[in-house]
Formats: structure tokens, sequence, C-alpha cells
């Protein structure tokens, strides 16, 4: 996942379509809005990967319904020829079996026909992430993390069955109630009143309809990655207040409902909020009692604990956590969400997004329910003027 540029100013761009008249447009209007774009094109994905073998491309950017080599095909073959490169999906069908196929070979999907400045943002908000994740000492940290990363075979099995397009729903149940723990977990959060569910959830299958796949992949990975620590009595009470802010932040992210465009948001959104702090569990593994005084210090002197992180350690846990999840290979908004939830403004749009909605959640979480052992930080106020929301708003809607 090594990035060679640290900014976006000078990328070397693949478009692969079919169609020479949406080919050209993008590729004209990308080179006069951004100077410094090197632009290639094909419009075929064996054209594409011959391309490919001469000079690797930091973007590719394809079409997702070609002839004789669709776009999940052509993907799928440039991540193994061009494994470093950032891939985009461009699809103007609602074409499902396709998308399925184009599972994990894609790091964002955008909609033709597309807006030359929307598929600018997009780049510049997916190589931001990629170049934050390539700082020497996240990498360290998790590599370093046996607890948490991905040889826990439990963890591994629900990441490969629910990462796969053709998995059966029965076989991903059956999987989560050989885990006891995360079986118990799943049912509980289901049926709390934050959800809906009023006691009615009572199989896996059921949470899946009622929380959604995402959302109970998520709890999984959660309930794991508890059940994976080995931390003294001290360093524990600080793991499950972790757990917990991370529980009640997707809590509040059900109360922002109003706010949100659409359900499948409500979603992402749920999944971000359960996993958005499990870096801070990195950090209590590797740094212990020293990662723990840090608290202290954050609460002390009302420094959120983020700043701190990066004087200490040369990284924060959002990073770290980010980093772990593209590991696992988690979807790009989910990774992107996490990476950047206490610094949104670095990938926001002019529209409500994953990553604005989570930094709001994990505020509001922490204004309604003070967290004396550290200082989590503000609402950011250019943010929260952009969307004319009120620095109170966790309290107007309640």
């Amino acid at each position: 996942m090594k990035v060679t540029k640290t900014k976006p100013d000078s990328l070397t761009i693949l478009l692969v379509d079919d169609e020479p008249k949406v080919i050209n447009g993008l590729e004209r209007n990308l080179s006069i809005i951004e100077d410094g774009w090197d632009i290639n094109v094909a419009y075929s994905g064996k054209d594409a990967l011959e391309l490919l073998e001469d000079e690797p491309v930091d973007i590719i950017v394809s079409d997702l319904r070609m002839p004789e080599m669709d776009g999940a095909q052509f993907l799928e073959r440039a991540k193994s020829q061009n494994p470093q490169s950032i891939r985009f999906i461009l699809s103007g069908y609602a074409d499902q079996d396709l998308m399925l196929k184009a599972t994990g070979v894609a790091h964002r999907y955008l909609t033709k026909p597309c807006d030359s400045q929307e598929l600018i943002d997009a780049i510049r908000q997916v190589y931001e992430t990629r170049n934050l994740m390539a700082n020497d000492k996240i990498v360290r940290y998790v590599n370093d993390t046996g607890e948490l990363h991905a040889d826990n075979k439990p963890l591994q099995q629900i990441l490969d069955l629910t990462n796969d397009p053709e998995s059966d729903l029965d076989e991903v149940a059956k999987l989560i109630e050989s885990q006891p723990t995360v079986h118990a977990s799943i049912l509980h959060v289901a049926n709390t009143a934050f959800f809906g569910a009023g006691g009615q959830v009572e199989t896996v299958n059921e949470a899946m309809q009622t929380l959604g796949l995402e959302f109970v992949r998520s709890l999984a990975i959660l309930e794991l990655s508890k059940s994976r620590l080995e931390l003294p009595p001290q360093l524990m009470t600080l793991a499950e207040t972790v757990l917990n802010h991370c529980v009640e932040t997707s809590q509040f992210a059900h109360q922002m409902k109003p706010l949100l465009e659409n359900a499948n948001m409500l979603q992402t959104l749920s999944s971000l909020s359960l996993l958005h702090d499990l870096g801070k569990l990195v950090f209590l593994i590797n740094e212990k009692e020293d990662y723990a005084a840090l608290w202290e210090q954050s609460a002390a002197q009302k420094i959120p604990l983020w700043k701190l992180e990066q004087e200490a350690y040369g990284c924060d846990h959002a990073g770290i956590g980010a980093y772990l999840f593209d590991l696992w290979g988690l979807p790009e908004a989910l990774i992107r969400g996490v990476a950047w939830h206490h610094k949104p403004l670095k990938v926001v749009n002019e529209n409500f997004c994953p990553v604005s909605l989570l930094h709001m959640a994990n505020y509001g979480a922490h204004a309604i329910r003070d967290i004396p052992q550290y200082c989590s930080g503000n609402l950011d106020s250019i943010l929260a003027e952009r969307f004319s929301i009120s620095p109170h708003f966790h309290n107007e809607l309640n």
C-alpha cells in the first residue's frame, strides 16, 4: 500500500472506457482543471493492461460495463499487476451482478455520468487517506499488534465471508453463532430501544435484517477485538471505556436520522461509529501505562487525546484504525471516515457525508455522556457553520 507522492498535485491517471465520447470529455476536463495531472486513456480492459505493463499509474478510473472484459475483470487483473494504484469504478447501470463482482477490487464507486469536479474531489479524498496511512509509525504499530491483527481466525473468517459477494447470509449467521460472546452482543444491541426492535429479535438472521449486514459485521469485529485483549485490570478498564463509547456513538448516530439523506447512509454511519476508536486499543496494547498517562494528561489539560497521540507517537488512533481496516479489506467509506473523523475538513464536500456525520456523532456521544478519562475535542466550527449545525445540536436531538 506504499504511496510514492505526498500530495495529489502530480498524479498519473488512467481512464478506461469503451465510449470515446465519455472518456475524451473526462480527459479534457481533468487536464484543464488539474494542471500537473498526467492523463492516459484506454478504450478496453485489454489495452489498459498493456499500458500498465509499461508504466504503473497512481489512479485507475474504469467503466464497469465494457465488452469482452468488464470493469470488474479488468480491475481484478490491474490490482494484481499494479497493486499500489487506487482504483475507481464508474457505473451507469443498476447492474447488481457486476457491482458484486467489483467488490474488493475498487476503492471507490461513482455513478455515470460523472461530473469532472466530483471525480477530482473523490480522487483527492482517497489519495489523502492513502497518504495518511503511509506513515511508517502507523505501519509499525499495527504490524506489532498481534491481538488485533487479521490472523485472528474467527475475525478473518467473518471478514472473508462478509466481503464475499457470493456468500450466503446463513453462512454468516452460522459463523457468528459459533462465537457465543459475539452472538450475545449482536442480539443485545439489536433488541435495544435505539434500534426499534423492542425485544423482538431472536436470531442472528433477524438481527441482520434489522441492523444490516454491514452493521452486524462491525459489531462482530468490535466484540472479537475485545475478546482478544490481554491487558491488566487498569488498562482493561480503559479498553472497556473505548468499546462502550463506540457503541454509544452508534446509538447516538441513530438519533441523527433526521439529518441523513437516506437509510444506507445511516447503516454506514452506524458501522463507522462502532469502529472509529479501535485504534486506541492498538495504543493500549503497545504503550500500556504510558498511554494511560496520556489519557490523564488529556483530561487534566483539556487537550484532545488525538493531538497528544500525534505529539507523543507521531500518529493518532484514527490513522491506525484506518490502516488496520484497510488491511482487513473493509470498504473505502469506512476507512476514510475513521481516518478523518477528527479533521473532517480535509475530505468533506458540500453535502453531508460519512466523514462529517461521524465527526458529529463522535462529538455528540461525548457531549451527552461526559467521559472524564480524556478530552475528545470540540465540534469543528467551520463544519458546523457550513451545515448550519448548532454547537448544541446533541441536546436538540434528544
